[in-house]
């Protein structure tokens, strides 16, 4: 009887567990709406960084070096990392 018992618990657990575990999964276009938004937001960050890079180039150029002793690119590609 004991056994019948146990076995009719596990069961029932195992059931629950299983219900939880079947959630319904996102459809293709949500999937790829979402990769898509990601890949946006990157591509506007590296151009946001390089555009800053630019400015910072063509910055020096117009105005006298400061007396840091870096240069100018040095400094961008610290802030870039």
């Amino acid at each position: 009887m004991s056994r019948h018992l146990f076995c009719v618990a596990f069961f029932v657990a195992g059931c629950a567990f299983a219900a939880q575990a079947q959630e319904p999964l996102p459809s293709v276009q949500q999937v790829m709406s979402d990769h898509k938004e990601k890949i946006n937001n990157q591509i506007e960050t590296i151009n946001y960084k390089r555009k800053r890079v630019v400015e910072a180039i063509w910055g020096s150029t117009v105005r006298k070096p400061k007396s840091s002793g870096r240069s100018t690119l040095a400094i961008a590609m610290k802030w870039m990392a």
